[in-house]
């Protein structure tokens, strides 16, 4: 659903495995009840497909968040901060 919804269309191919582990555990941790639904080949409804959708995209930003911090922290040897 995540990648068919465009979610992932701007991480690095590197961080995919990131974003799948970060997805995996919000919705797990979020969404258990949908989970239960999806095991059991229940239809979702759209209410749930929508709150499926905003716990992963919410995911995906505080991975992207992280990413950036985490590449925006570090200064080149050369640079002086």
């Amino acid at each position: 659903l995540a990648v068919v919804s465009g979610l992932l269309d701007d991480l690095p191919t590197t961080e995919l495995a990131a974003a799948e582990a970060a997805l995996r555990q919000a919705v797990l941790t979020e969404t258990p009840d949908i989970c239960g639904q999806i095991t059991r080949g229940d239809p979702l409804a759209p209410e749930a497909r929508a709150r499926l959708l905003r716990t992963m995209d919410a995911a995906v930003t505080l991975l992207k968040d992280e990413q950036h911090a985490d590449h925006g922290s570090v200064a080149a040897p050369d640079q002086e901060r």
